[in-house]
């Protein structure tokens, strides 16, 4: 008699068996057999703060509608609004849907990051689709700013997540709070270090080619997820300083902050050689104040 195998496994599938079926019996002659996989299915949620998210809307592309049907289940209020780079959607109460050039997209992207302000906290469910394999899609970067978004189902170290991005000296990374510098001697330094299931992100390339990459399935590396700034659902987008201090001698804890008409923007740990990537919240034109905080109080500016 033949012993079958135990039943094999793949990221993102469901194993369906054997084609063709293993014979009870050794046969005369040499087969081969080859295993039969099905996508694995999975219900979608996301989960809003008030005020503006940073989403990304971990779904296969295939498995992607318009906003309005996608969006269908949230509780929306006029002022609710969805943004892309390039196109944004308000909600309309007395049309009660989507309108705008985003809602006039047949579908959306699950590599691409979208700026959701929401009048309330509330969780979305979105609809039943293929589990997300992150192997196997590809995320389009080009020269610039691009909004990406984070396809794994667990929290992974920056440097993990993005060891297949070709990454060169300058290029930036950021969430709403939290930005990230690469150096080809160093790697990626900054207070951004792990990126999170349904977080979008912002990466800066700084050269002009567009080159595409793919997020692993699963992290090497456990991590937990991080705590967020309070102030981050308040503005739809934040700024990223380089700053390096000069004349000041600074002691360990010390750490710089950026300041708008007295209100705390961001702040960020100086590093040993004085250098600090720092987030700043804000959207438009603001004049922004940059101070040195020792033992939560300003002590240089």
């Amino acid at each position: 008699t033949v012993s079958a195998p135990d039943a094999p496994t793949k990221f993102g599938y469901t194993f369906a068996g054997w084609e063709p079926e293993l014979p009870a019996t050794v046969p005369a002659q040499n087969i081969t057999v080859k295993a039969v996989w099905r996508a694995a299915k999975t219900s979608y949620d996301i989960s809003l703060s008030e005020g503006w998210n940073w989403v990304s809307i971990p779904m296969m592309d295939e498995d992607m509608t318009d906003i309005n049907t996608l969006l269908g289940n949230g509780e929306w209020e006029l002022g609710d609004e969805v943004k892309s780079k390039t196109a944004v959607a308000a909600y309309s109460k007395r049309n009660a849907k989507w309108l705008g050039a985003l809602a006039h997209q047949t579908k959306l992207s699950g590599t691409v990051m979208y700026k959701i302000r929401s009048a309330k906290t509330q969780g979305v469910a979105l609809k039943e689709g293929r589990v997300t394999v992150p192997a196997e899609m590809n995320v389009t970067v080009n020269g610039g700013w691009n909004h990406i978004s984070y396809l794994p189902a667990e929290p992974m170290l920056l440097s993990e997540a993005l060891a297949n991005y070709p990454a060169a000296d300058g290029d930036v990374i950021k969430s709403e709070t939290a930005s990230s510098l690469y150096s080809n001697d160093k790697g990626w330094e900054g207070e951004l270090t792990v990126l999170e299931p349904e977080q979008g992100y912002m990466l800066m390339r700084n050269a002009g080619n567009p080159v595409t990459f793919r997020y692993p399935n699963e992290a090497q590396t456990k991590v937990e997820e991080q705590p967020t700034a309070g102030t981050a659902n308040r503005y739809a987008d934040n700024m990223t300083v380089v700053a390096t201090l000069a004349g000041v001698e600074t002691e360990a804890g010390d750490s710089l902050a950026a300041i708008v008409r007295g209100e705390i923007r961001g702040t960020s740990a100086v590093s040993e050689d004085g250098t600090t990537i720092l987030t700043v919240q804000g959207s438009g034109a603001e004049l922004v104040s940059i101070a040195l905080l020792r033992g939560g109080e300003v002590f240089a500016t």
